[in-house]
């Protein structure tokens, strides 16, 4: 299956390169609108922050080395003003242009003349420069800007004050941003088909289950991209370096046409509280915590997704055979239970969950909850599971059920035992693993590992006064010098990694935020993950670069 998904990918890209230049010839001409812009930072700013990325990595001397390299380039540039590249595509042809922040366009065209050894030429207004790949260097200066091309037509039609085209991207280094409307109609067509033939190819491939059930899930999801290709306003992404929080910061930020689908479902998010926040531990090596309001598109299509996953695993069951017809039975009982019970949560137009793992000396364990209906039936169907687990569970495991019950939530507990010749998880769980399942009128918890019950009843506890971030729908962190510790305990290559982070706490974050009309993902890499890779590189790369 998953060799049939890279094939559906590569054919769809492929079938996208192959036909945009029918696409290019076949596109009306028209006013040039910018589909996408490209901007690079001030170039003072930019270095700065590339200086503070390599002192911080232990490699001061490649910064330093470049600001030497690139001060030569730059004296005729304004420092403190971007750069970019805008392309339209409304002509049916890609028409890139750059603009450029010259203070000295006669320094500027002869340090490109010199580089390349040949004259430049003048015709009117424009500079003419043969360039050594064969193709001519056209450049215009207008205002504070100088523009630059390969083509002449791309210098016919320039904008008043190219920042307007940037707006918004001001905090980036370097940023990339597709303005989704002014992509051709045909070329949108043309890629969805695309992707659509693309994806059959694939199928064709596939047994003919296996094909069917794709076709149901996967379909829908394809059509959800047509769509977002179809009402997309705007797609940045943007890099950014805040020297002063010690942060590296990559968005994504997606938003779509007023009073599209899209649209709607993103401001729908708005006002979205979890109950599940409390998982978001800052002493966890990872954890996790995610809310989402579902709209009538997304309700339906969530279900008839579980109604095609379910019956995939029913009609498995069957065709293998291994089962008695009583345990055939149970086993779609329970599937059919949880079906009704996710079912009946999507309907009611929210998810909620949180997750969280603890690693340390006195801790090793995951646990979670999350917003479910319906969950008597689900735990009738696990005490019903139990009571066939009993006949055949090995010596010593315990089925401790309805241990506990307080603040609404009714606990069960499995304690296996750990094999006496495991000495690594012996040392790890001490002798017995404890896995434990609580049930509420609407919300299920479990945990499994060493103090587990401990950890989920603190996280459940912390979720009554943990403040949502406004706007906040996703959150993940991930404490990779936790990680790397408690691996170490295990791997002898892990602890001289861990000995090499010493006091260091590399920490990275995976963000969704609701913004108009759309949604922002960010991932902040933090100022410690740096300072650890230039330590390994150097360790295990003799000490780095040499300048």
């Amino acid at each position: 299956m998953k060799k049939s998904v890279v094939r559906w990918c590569v054919g769809a890209v492929a079938a996208l390169l192959a036909l945009l230049p029918a696409s290019f010839a076949q596109a009306q001409s028209g006013d040039p609108a910018p589909a996408l812009v490209v901007t690079i930072g001030p170039a003072d700013a930019l270095l700065k922050d590339i200086g503070y990325l390599t002192k911080t990595a232990g490699q001061a001397q490649a910064g330093g080395f470049l600001q030497i390299m690139a001060g030569q380039y730059l004296a005729p540039m304004d420092r403190e003003r971007p750069a970019g590249v805008y392309m339209s595509l409304d002509t049916g042809m890609p028409v890139p242009a750059a603009f450029l922040p010259v203070a000295d366009f006669d320094g500027f065209v002869s340090m490109i003349a010199d580089q390349v050894g040949v004259d430049p030429e003048i015709d009117g207004d424009m500079t003419i420069i043969a360039m050594n790949g064969g193709e001519d260097l056209y450049l215009i200066q207008q205002g504070d800007w100088t523009y630059a091309s390969n083509q002449p037509d791309a210098l016919s039609n320039l904008p008043n004050d190219p920042m307007d085209l940037i707006e918004g991207l001001e905090d980036y280094d370097i940023a990339v941003r597709v303005f989704g409307q002014n992509v051709p109609g045909p070329m949108k067509a043309m890629a969805i088909d695309a992707m659509r033939g693309g994806f059959e190819d694939a199928l064709r491939n596939l047994p003919p289950e296996q094909a069917e059930m794709q076709r149901e899930i996967q379909g829908r999801n394809l059509e959800n991209l047509a769509n977002l290709i179809t009402e997309l306003d705007e797609l940045t992404v943007g890099l950014a370096i805040d020297q002063e929080a010690g942060e590296l910061r990559l968005d994504m930020i997606a938003t779509a046409l007023d009073g599209s689908v899209m649209a709607e479902s993103a401001n729908n998010q708005v006002g979205a509280v979890s109950s599940f926040l409390g998982f978001l531990s800052d002493n966890a090596a990872v954890s996790m915590n995610g809310v989402s309001r579902l709209g009538d598109d997304q309700i339906a299509q969530a279900t008839q997704s579980f109604d095609s996953l379910f019956s995939a695993f029913v009609r498995q069951m069957e065709d293998e055979g291994s089962m008695s017809d009583e345990e055939l039975d149970i086993a779609k009982g329970i599937l059919d239970t949880f079906q009704s019970s996710l079912e009946a949560t999507v309907e009611s137009g929210k998810m909620d969950f949180g997750f969280q793992m603890l690693l340390d000396a006195d801790n090793a364990s995951i646990s979670g909850g999350g917003y479910f209906l319906e969950t008597d039936k689900i735990e009738a169907k696990v005490k019903e599971l139990v009571a066939l687990a009993r006949q055949e569970a090995p010596p010593g495991v315990q089925f401790n059920l309805d241990v506990i019950k307080e603040n609404g939530i009714n606990w069960h507990e499995i304690v296996i035992p750990v094999p006496d010749d495991q000495d690594e998880a012996y040392q790890i769980f001490g002798d017995s693993v404890s896995i434990w399942l609580g049930v509420a009128d609407e919300a299920i918890y479990f945990s499994a590992g060493k103090n587990a019950q401990e950890a989920v009843l603190e996280a459940i506890a912390d979720s009554e006064s943990a403040q949502q971030t406004e706007g906040r729908n996703f959150e993940m962190n991930a404490d990779i010098g936790k990680i790397v510790e408690f691996a170490g305990t295990q791997e002898p290559s892990a602890a001289m990694v861990a000995d090499m982070l010493g006091d260091l706490e590399p920490t990275i974050s995976l963000y969704g935020d609701v913004v108009e009309n759309g949604s922002r993902t960010r991932l902040v890499i933090r100022e410690d993950v740096i300072k650890a890779i230039g330590q390994i590189t150097a360790q295990f790369g003799g000490g780095g670069a040499n300048f």
